[in-house]
């Protein structure tokens, strides 16, 4: 008899520890031999390179970065993205890297160009500003929106504000190791976002139409 209570109030302790156990962690005691299933958290669209690169780092950012639409004209230099002819003549270069694309946050440069030789009847159009690269991670989106500041038509450079221009943003998401981003009746592709020796670089194409298309660059880092 005294066995039998003895084992009763054992039992009632062990279930006692157990119940103490789950309100302190929210969680079962794991029973001994029993496998527990831990459910890893997906990855995120947003945690890929582009182009399916697997040589990426995290970046580590020292210098100021341009501040957006506030910024005026003063520090825009159409040689900070003299890097597409060097893309052009020699590929990107060796010791780059491609960073996640959720380190594309924030602001950028830009260069949009259409047409290559403004002595022909093509339409040419060059134009410099900022970009506010965003990315909505309840929407799982990205936002790009562009505030002009510099256009040339290949023999002047004039002026340009957001309240001339007035671009919509563009928005779209991964697709196919490049990003789809749509906007006034436009697609923005960008297929490279690397790293190389203290900046960041972006190329991609803006298309109009089927037929016209034009180059987008953005470019940010130290000088």
């Amino acid at each position: 008899m005294k066995r039998i209570i003895l084992l009763v109030l054992l039992l009632l302790c062990i279930s006692a520890c157990a119940s103490s156990l789950k309100e302190e962690t929210g969680q079962e005691k794991p029973i001994e031999g029993k496998t527990i299933e831990i459910i890893e958290p997906e990855e995120s669209v947003f945690d890929k390179t582009l182009s399916g690169a697997e040589d990426h780092a995290q970046i580590t950012r020292s210098h100021p970065v341009v501040t957006g639409q506030q910024n005026t004209s003063g520090d825009l230099r159409y040689e900070d993205f003299d890097f597409y002819a060097d893309i052009l003549q020699n590929g990107i270069p060796e010791g780059a890297f491609w960073p996640q694309i959720r380190y594309m946050d924030g602001p950028w440069k830009y260069r949009l160009q259409i047409g290559e030789d403004p002595s022909t009847d093509s339409t040419y159009f060059d134009e410099l500003g900022y970009a506010d690269l965003v990315i909505d991670y309840d929407r799982e989106i990205i936002v790009v929106t562009l505030h002009p500041r510099l256009a040339s038509d290949g023999y002047a450079v004039y002026e340009e504000s957001d309240q001339d221009v007035g671009y919509q943003p563009f928005e779209g998401v991964p697709e196919d190791g490049c990003l789809k981003l749509i906007g006034n009746d436009c697609v923005l592709w960008i297929g490279e976002y690397y790293a190389y020796e203290g900046r960041e670089y972006v190329y991609g194409e803006l298309y109009m139409s089927e037929e016209d298309y034009g180059i987008f660059l953005m470019t940010r880092g130290q000088e």
